[in-house]
């Protein structure tokens, strides 16, 4: 669970923190407001790629007001975590080439909490963006909410898959990783910005018009309105379908 005010957010989401002061219970399938994982409030470091896209997105949808979710469901509310997974999750691992169906039991999908493992164990190598060598062991546990020990414990025997990555910033893991899937991205040489009709959009994402039409009103798929019609940008339609 994710709202605004979380992103550390004074003029724009830009800021180093995130403050995690509440967090997404499961009961029963529905995510409900809770405490974090150890009780206490903490400071998630907010990577500047994934703060512009917040700032693009809260902007998108009108600057809503902090207490906002981020991503809430058809109706404003939490979603239900099950149906999120089933129509979110799943099928944009199909999309991005990792699983053969858009399926939780099929070759190459995996569970969405395995991407807190992935976030721990880079950043034992990665370096953070302010021109510091490395992270240190107290500032990853504060990340994720872990004393040391329990994060040696559960992350050292696994730390070696992520050496390639040595030296890299976490903004150049996520950029490399989208550029391997996706393609050339914004600033990229060679990427070429590419702007689709609604029926263009339609084709590509699966979805019907009306639906996109309705994802546009509430700002959760940026658009403009050119010569009557609305187009999209294609990496636009592909960040809401993910």
């Amino acid at each position: 669970m994710l709202q605004y005010g979380h992103a550390g957010r004074s003029a724009t989401a830009r800021g180093r923190g995130s403050v995690l002061d509440r967090a997404g219970l499961v009961e029963r399938g529905h995510l409900l407001l809770g405490s974090p994982k150890n009780g206490e409030a903490r400071e998630a470091e907010l990577w500047p790629l994934l703060a512009d896209e917040l700032e693009e997105l809260y902007q998108a949808q009108g600057a809503p007001p902090l207490d906002a979710l981020v991503f809430p469901n058809r109706h404003g509310g939490l979603s239900d975590w099950g149906n999120w997974r089933t129509n979110r999750w799943y099928p944009a691992l199909h999309r991005a080439g990792l699983s053969d169906e858009p399926r939780p039991e099929v070759e190459g999908a995996f569970d969405p909490y395995s991407m807190r493992h992935t976030c721990a164990t880079l950043l034992f190598y990665v370096r953070p963006p302010d021109g510091g060598e490395r992270y240190a062991e107290t500032d990853i546990a504060a990340h994720l909410g872990h004393t040391i020990g329990t994060l040696l414990a559960h992350y050292a025997a696994v730390r070696r898959e992520m050496r390639p990555y040595a030296g890299m910033t976490m903004n150049d893991v996520i950029a490399s990783a989208r550029q391997e899937v996706w393609g050339p991205q914004p600033g990229d040489p060679g990427f070429v910005e590419r702007w689709l009709t609604v029926r263009e959009a339609s084709e590509l994402s699966g979805l019907s018009v009306k639906a996109l039409h309705a994802r546009i009103a509430r700002g959760t798929l940026a658009a403009s309105r050119e010569s009557g019609q609305w187009r999209a940008r294609e990496r636009e339609l592909r960040a809401c379908l993910s």
